[in-house]
């Protein structure tokens, strides 16, 4: 268990323990100047999606047809939520996806949202 006294680290963290710096490959699945930005990047078998958003909030569709057909995926995803007691207040959910899935993103004013993608056994 997470606990701030103790020096230990948030859980949100993990996404970037996970997180390679060199990549195999980067698209841009949406965005529009001055407003908001979706990317997302491929090293090996795993995928990191990464969304940002300006002052108003809104709703964002991110199709994953990116990962490889006929296989499924663990998202594991961080995003804004008032429902955690971390400093951050970084909540983090998982859900199975795969190639046909389309990702329903709220965000909050300055806010965003990060998701690791990795393969299921």
């Amino acid at each position: 268990m997470y606990s701030p006294a103790k020096g230990g680290v948030p859980p949100e963290m993990e996404f970037w323990r996970h997180m390679p710096t060199v990549w195999d490959d980067t698209r841009v699945i949406n965005g529009k100047i001055g407003e908001y930005a979706t990317i997302a990047r491929q090293k090996g078998d795993e995928r990191f999606v990464g969304t940002i958003n300006n002052q108003v909030p809104r709703s964002l569709k991110i199709p994953l047809s990116f990962p490889q057909s006929g296989k499924k995926y663990t998202a594991h995803i961080y995003a804004d939520s008032d429902k955690v007691s971390t400093r951050t207040k970084v909540g983090i959910e998982t859900s199975s996806v795969d190639s046909q899935t389309v990702m329903e993103v709220p965000l909050k004013a300055a806010g965003g949202e990060a998701v690791w993608i990795e393969p299921q056994p």
